[in-house]
């Protein structure tokens, strides 16, 4: 996988080339994951699609992982649900 030099998103330094690489990993990752809805151009450019993308899946990732840790919690609390 290609490494990403710098930041991409809103505020991001935006290089074409990292762009491109985060365009292409948001299309590929599914809807039930976080994946891009609608499918962002590959173009280089960090537009509202892209921005959007990015958050989406960044919306994704927190909700899941806040999730896994109320999981976690009670697991360790013992309690039964």
């Amino acid at each position: 996988m290609p490494d990403i030099s710098r930041s991409v998103g809103r505020g991001g330094t935006n290089d074409d080339d990292d762009v491109i690489i985060v365009q292409r990993l948001l299309n590929a990752v599914s809807l039930m994951k976080g994946g891009a809805n609608p499918i962002v151009d590959i173009d280089g450019w960090c537009g509202q699609k892209t921005i959007n993308a990015i958050a989406r899946f960044q919306d994704h990732r927190s909700h899941r992982e806040t999730e896994t840790e109320r999981q976690r919690q009670r697991e360790g609390s013992g309690l039964k649900y």
